[in-house]
């Protein structure tokens, strides 16, 4: 299929745009399709880029170095990228997205405008503020008519989308993020990659960007509270971002025997050594750590942040879901599977048996429907 799109960022650090991007690039590829990766801006502090390699996908350098005249800069890369591609994709950000349709109406070339969205909107707004509602409700219903396709990675979004926003049906697409369950499968009988994992301790593993949002704050308090309890068990957090000096020195504090992993190689092989994984999050846009660990086998404890946890985990069928923020809910949570292997086993076989029907293989030819249709 020959086709040239533009995958437009913020930045390449690991955040849930830039990390649904990972895994979507690879089908347009596999497809013929060539994809360049703009990230608007450079990463701020000593994180790790995200990093996505193969044939046809090339990572632009970042043109926006400073924060001085970023928004003129911004519409003058958007309206280049108009002109020399036939896709412009934006990951779900209401300015960027300003930025795209603007720089498309002064362009006479109509590519398509293709947005990835993971947030409902209706929370977007509650989340900055009574005194910015109206004004920010306004900005969405003059901008979202002028975007061509909208993406949508939960069924909460797209919901939100045409019944608070007069979305018609015809512009949202569905589809599942299109994760690698049987490489990540065989990641996982890879010998222990650090000797904190050489235990009969039981370990709860976290995985994901260390950031307010995370609740890693929660997590450290309620691995707290069980080890007071009488149980041994340690924290393996797999990520890194702005909050992590924070949180490794949280762990010192309270006597919480921690590892700290950063970004590492094979993840599935780490993950496979807990006894349970938790996602401790306050929202949750994709729930792809989630999937990571339910791929092999590791039952997951997961607050009720909306919305991607709660629809993986099937509303706790297939997964446990405790309150959100309560660090004694969590530990609650924690200490009843510690003490049932048979509940804990059956919950990982139901783990698995729902990251096989998410499987790349099977949601990948909707991506490539959504993004080049």
């Amino acid at each position: 299929m020959a086709m040239r799109v533009v995958w437009t960022v913020s930045s390449m650090a690991w955040d849930t745009g830039t990390v649904m991007m990972k895994w979507v690039v690879p089908i347009l590829t596999e497809a013929g399709i060539t994809v360049d990766i703009l990230p608007l801006y450079p990463i701020s502090g000593d994180e790790a880029p995200l990093e996505i390699e193969g044939a046809g996908v090339e990572v632009l350098p970042a043109p926006i170095q400073g924060r001085f005249a970023r928004n003129i800069q911004a519409s003058g890369v958007l309206r280049r990228a108009f002109k020399l591609y036939d896709r412009v994709i934006v990951v779900q950000d209401l300015d960027t997205e300003l930025k795209a349709v603007t720089a498309r109406a002064s362009v006479a070339k109509k590519t398509p405008l293709i947005v990835i969205s993971h947030i409902p909107l209706t929370e977007y707004l509650a989340a900055r503020g009574e005194n910015q509602i109206a004004r920010l409700r306004r900005l969405i219903d003059g901008l979202y008519p002028k975007i061509d396709r909208i993406v949508t990675v939960t069924d909460a979004a797209g919901s939100d989308l045409m019944e608070y926003h007069g979305v018609s049906s015809g512009r949202i697409r569905r589809a599942s993020l299109p994760l690698p369950f049987r490489a990540w499968q065989e990641e996982a009988p890879m010998s222990p990659p650090h000797p904190f994992l050489e235990t009969e301790d039981p370990i709860i593993a976290v995985m994901g960007r260390l950031e307010v949002l995370k609740g890693m704050e929660v997590l450290i308090n309620a691995v707290k509270v069980v080890q007071d309890h009488g149980y041994p068990i340690r924290l393996l957090v797999i990520g890194d971002g702005p909050e992590r000096a924070n949180q490794e020195q949280l762990c010192r504090s309270l006597g919480v025997p921690a590892y700290f992993a950063g970004w590492v190689e094979a993840p599935a092989a780490w993950i496979q050594r807990a006894r349970i994984f938790v996602a401790p999050q306050y929202f949750d846009g994709t729930g792809w750590d989630i999937q990571w660990a339910m791929s092999v086998g590791v039952p997951v404890i997961a607050t009720n942040a909306p919305h991607a946890s709660r629809e993986v985990l099937a509303k706790g069928t297939m997964g446990k879901i405790v309150s959100i923020g309560e660090p004694m809910a969590l530990a609650e949570g924690i200490e009843r599977w510690l003490d049932n292997d048979r509940i804990r086993g059956a919950f990982a076989v139901l783990a698995k048996q729902r990251a096989r029907a998410l499987d790349r293989e099977r949601v990948g030819s909707l991506w490539i429907d959504a993004l080049t249709t």
